[in-house]
């Protein structure tokens, strides 16, 4: 792990016992302090929650990052194009993935809107998504099986690879160039960087109530917004420019020959969250779908399907037991004769 980092721009008072700040005068090369791991920052919507710096790397342009005990903090809010790398159309990330599941309806004709568009969502973990999706995904949950399946990794694009996927969708019509104003602030509760973009800067300073000199702001004259081409392949009535190239992913999955796409999200139900993927239009019908008996309400737990950290499989022939009853092969218990313990298990007696 790189020690020590020699440039810092924009990000809140530093304090380190080395450095120098009134050192730093009019002249024709910026010298600036340096940043040590221990040393302290301030961030935050204003910029007054402290922070520690545990280490230091770069992002996929090249810049530099701080690795803090709340989150990856960037040195630089503007993009210096000396530290810059070209990078020639990386090749794609691809993962395989098993276990996959789809929660409701195989026909797309009864589907919801969703980043999936006209293809199926699917999920390593089914019981969690019904609990997220509550209220939107309905029906019998199928198991989907394809030996060597390939899906883009979503998480693993670089910014290079997302210049790619831009340029493509522009030049198909699903995206257009227009400045746009990104406004992101570290949000203590969720211990994480909150952005959202804006189509332009009298939206953002609407949304804030014109208090942006609290948070921190980008303009991008080169920023992107959907299309109504992209908005019909994706079956959505809007898309905002926040998060847009989600919604491109899928098209460009599907003609680079590819199965889907795939995000590694982390399991959390409390924050909506799961690992989650598409498979798309042209690949279904090389994938085997079929009702998963082992996630129908019948009492039955699977490995990783419905399991937490409290019930694991068997545990439904374990509670049984403790009321003196077995379980038929595919059905509820059998009722069993009672005795004091049995009595005593069940509440009845003391």
């Amino acid at each position: 792990m790189t020690k020590k980092i020699e440039q810092q721009q924009d990000i809140g008072p530093v304090r380190s016992g080395n450095m120098k700040i009134n050192e730093i005068v009019d002249a024709d090369t910026l010298k600036l302090p340096n940043i040590e791991v221990g040393d302290e920052v301030l961030v935050g919507k204003f910029k007054n929650s402290k922070a520690i710096v545990k280490g230091f790397k770069k992002d996929d342009k090249n810049q530099p990052v701080m690795k803090t005990t709340k989150g990856d903090k960037k040195v630089f809010k503007d993009r210096h194009s000396k530290l810059v790398k070209e990078d020639q159309s990386p090749a794609l990330p691809v993962k395989s993935v098993k276990n996959l599941y789809h929660v409701g309806t195989l026909d797309a004709s009864k589907k919801r809107d969703g980043y999936e568009g006209a293809g199926l969502s699917v999920s390593t973990h089914p019981a969690e998504w019904k609990r997220i999706a509550r209220g939107h995904v309905t029906g019998d949950t199928y198991s989907a099986t394809k030996n060597g399946n390939r899906f883009l990794n979503a998480h693993a694009l670089t910014d290079s690879h997302d210049e790619v996927i831009k340029r493509w969708a522009i030049e198909n019509g699903y995206l257009e160039q227009q400045e746009t104003v990104t406004v992101c602030y570290y949000d203590d509760e969720m211990e994480d960087t909150m952005c959202q973009t804006f189509t332009s800067m009298a939206d953002a300073e609407y949304e804030y109530d014109g208090e942006l000199e609290d948070y921190d702001v980008e303009v991008d004259k080169g920023g992107i917004v959907p299309t109504d081409k992209l908005k019909k392949a994706a079956r959505q009535k809007r898309i905002e420019a926040t998060g847009v190239l989600d919604f491109v992913l899928p098209l460009y999955a599907e003609q680079a020959g590819l199965d889907g796409v795939w995000w590694q999200d982390t399991l959390d139900v409390s924050r909506y969250s799961a690992p989650r993927g598409v498979i798309v239009p042209s690949k279904i019908d090389s994938w085997e779908f079929n009702v998963s008996e082992s996630i129908v309400e019948d009492g039955k737990i699977v490995q990783g399907v419905n399991t937490t950290v409290d019930v694991k499989p068997g545990e439904t022939e374990r509670q049984a037991a403790k009321f003196g009853n077995k379980m038929t092969k595919n059905g509820p218990p059998i009722l069993g004769g009672s005795s004091s313990t049995k009595l005593f298990n069940m509440g009845l007696t003391d």
